[in-house]
């Protein structure tokens, strides 16, 4: 059956064509969206008297979309993609749609629609981008982002999304580069003002950050986002009268701001105003639930979201008079992490061997009664170089703790791929990643591991790094009987053997002996010597290696029963162990022994132990025995130990060590001067309590 169209129909159609045509480019343009409505209005009506399905459907999706009613929009994009497939505009809009109901995977696949009909559609790349930012897939989101901008270059919208993309991890530079380019190309765009402030804050450029807040309310005084921006400034810096004032301004403009009057209600708990705080959290929470009471969801899940919010209220109440402490802990965290990525004024000046652990591998792998200081490891400051050993469980709080700074760090060494030998790796890297971001440096380390430890650590080496942004400037494979000369470090590395299995590999576990020369009578022909064992069994070779050390460091490990025999009948496979720490020292002649690496089963048995030890080889004349443990700080090469009152380095025959009184749960041992003894009793016959 032939169908006749007449010219009066086709005349409707066109007309029809070209109202759709008209409305599409007005609510292409968002400034302008709702403009579009009387047209989308005026087509359905024409529609709906021709019966047009695919207009009807084109016009109820736009003008559902001005109303931002999202699932009704969603079913009539359903159905004209239906009718017409290949219609990138309609995937576009679906897609959008579905994001603002969270739906984030749904929406990239009708991004990807889209992008199948038309590759070279800039806003699908962008918004697809969004989608993935939403999810926290940042990279993707870039990448995305990058598409975009491959299209159009002028798009400032991917430029502003992809600066906030990398704010998001943390690459606050790159990302106030992309809000320069997006202001570049729209000099009066608020929102990438207000992020590039974000990012300057950040970095702690505050006062470029309140230039770029201002630059936002210059251009819209009623932008509440820039003036909750400004509080927040002020409000880290502790100028709470001042927070609240911007604060105040946020919630005049929208007084529905959540993120506003949550932090004028921290404010007030800080200034202790628990009354007006818990007021204002009333009426928060009334509007919260006013705001459900109004979604359009089914009521289970309206009971069920006005319960959770009931039980967040219950909490929050429960908790308001401890908020000061609990935030104040969060704030004095924060600051102490941004000390520490400070530069130095004048680098360090002493040289010294730090230890910075307190217990053995197998103990640090579950948690105990104390949970005190797992872990840890070393840091040898010898000629302006700062050079981390071993970074295991806490070692960046013992670090920190003990006034060192991540400017300090030069090298990093891990002889084993044990999780209490390099735990704090991968964490030291994104520490030294701030440092750089925040303070426009290029420093960069030296890295010297064992085949295990490159092996765990493959992905965290980018050996197709950047050289401009790289922050590992030479890998150092550790390999027994190697010798590195530092030059730059005032230094030659050997490396040793060790017999210790770290599950990744069997034999390639290695100990240290550090050659220090360049002070004193101290030449690289007669350097200064510390010798660390690191894990190994109890092997004649292996403690024969560091006859004529200054300073030996063996790792106990534990004690068993063959520790107490005088013909032994097996030997641990992976510690010295204390028949394999009384050969090391004794075969070292060394004059300071640090015993270290203790089993947690021994905690109360330590200075015990090595008590016993200083007792015998001292009245030998050999070495001085020590207890180590977290901030035992030995001058070098004159052998001093730090006092923990007077914090002056003494001769290490007149040091005593004791659990500290001030923090005996935590088992930590301390070093004092006879000088600073105060009430402890002292023996001449000892050097321990």
């Amino acid at each position: 059956m032939k169908v006749v169209i007449t010219m009066s129909e086709k005349i409707i159609q066109k007309d029809l064509d070209e109202l759709i045509k008209k409305a599409d480019r007005i609510f292409d343009d968002i400034s302008r969206r709702a403009e579009s409505r009387p047209l989308y209005e005026e087509a359905l009506k024409i529609a709906e008297e021709e019966g047009k399905k695919l207009e009807i459907e084109q016009a109820n999706s736009k003008l559902c979309f001005i109303d931002k009613k999202w699932e009704k929009a969603v079913k009539h994009f359903d159905e004209i993609t239906k009718l017409k497939p290949v219609f990138s505009k309609a995937w576009h809009y679906k897609a959008f749609a579905l994001q603002q109901l969270g739906r984030y995977k749904e929406a990239i696949e009708c991004y990807d629609k889209a992008l199948e009909v038309d590759p070279e559609f800039a806003y699908a790349w962008n918004n697809k981008g969004n989608s993935l930012k939403e999810m926290h897939r940042y990279e993707e989101a870039i990448e995305c982002y990058d598409k975009a901008l491959e299209v159009d270059p002028e798009f400032a919208y991917a430029w502003n999304n992809k600066g906030y993309a990398l704010d998001e991890i943390r690459q606050f530079r790159k990302a106030i580069e992309c809000y320069d380019k997006a202001l570049e190309i729209n000099p009066g765009y608020v929102d990438a003002w207000n992020n590039k402030g974000i990012s300057l804050k950040e970095i702690g450029r505050y006062k470029e950050a309140i230039e770029c807040y201002d630059k936002a309310l210059e251009i819209n005084p009623e932008f509440a986002y820039a003036w909750n921006n400004k509080g927040i400034l002020h409000d880290e810096q502790d100028e709470y009268q001042k927070a609240i004032e911007f604060y105040d301004k946020a919630l005049e403009i929208n007084p529905e701001y959540e993120n506003a009057r949550m932090n004028r209600i921290f404010v007030l708990m800080h200034l202790r105003e628990f009354d007006k705080a818990q007021e204002e959290m009333e009426k928060l929470y009334s509007e919260q639930k006013k705001r459900i009471s109004e979604l359009e969801i089914a009521d289970e899940d309206r009971e069920e979201k006005i319960l959770e919010i009931d039980a967040n209220k219950e909490v929050i109440d429960e908790l308001l008079d401890k908020c000061n402490e609990i935030l104040d802990a969060k704030k004095n965290h924060e600051k102490k992490l941004a000390k520490s990525l400070k530069p130095r004024k004048k680098p360090l000046s002493d040289d010294f061997f730090l230890v910075l652990r307190r217990w053995n591998s197998y103990t640090p792998a579950m948690f105990t009664a104390t949970e005190s200081n797992l872990g840890g490891g070393y840091f040898l400051h010898w000629k302006g170089k700062g050079i981390v050993i071993d970074p295991g469980f806490d070692f960046i709080d013992n670090f920190l703790n003990n006034a060192l700074v991540i400017y300090d760090m030069d090298a990093v060494i891990i002889t084993h791929a044990h999780i209490d030998h390099c735990s704090d790796f991968g964490s030291l890297l994104t520490l030294l990643f701030e440092y750089n971001e925040k303070n426009k440096k290029k420093k960069k380390i030296d890295v010297f591991m064992n085949l295990g430890a490159m092996k765990r650590f493959l992905g965290w080496i980018p050996l197709d790094e950047d050289k401009e942004t790289a922050l590992i400037n030479r890998i150092y494979p550790l390999e027994r009987g190697v010798n590195y000369n530092l030059e730059d470090y005032n230094l030659r590395l050997t490396v040793t053997k060790a017999v210790h299995d770290e599950v990744l590999t069997k034999a390639y576990s290695v100990g240290l002996i550090f050659e220090l020369y360049n002070e004193g009578s101290y030449t690289k022909e007669k350097p200064f010597k510390i010798g660390y064992t690191s894990d190994t069994r109890h092997e004649d070779d292996v403690e024969e290696q560091y006859k004529g050390v200054n300073i030996i460091v063996p790792h106990l490990g534990s004690i068993d029963e063959n520790d107490f025999m005088l013909e032994e009948e097996e030997r641990d496979q992976n510690h010295l162990m204390l028949k394999g720490v009384i050969s090391t020292i004794h075969k070292s002649r060394a004059k300071l022994a640090i015993i270290s690496e203790f089993g947690e089963e021994l905690e109360e048995h330590r200075m015990t132990i090595v008590g016993a030890l200083d007792r015998v080889f001292r009245r030998n004349k050999m070495a001085r025995c020590l207890t180590g443990d977290i901030g035992l700080n030995v001058s070098v090469p004159d052998l001093r130990i730090k006092c923990h009152y007077c914090q002056k380095h003494k001769d290490a025959n007149e040091i005593l060590e004791e659990i500290d009184p001030e923090n005996k749960d935590k088992k930590c041992v301390i070093y004092y001067c006879k000088d600073c003894k105060g009430t402890y009793e002292y023996e001449e016959s000892k050097t321990y309590r």
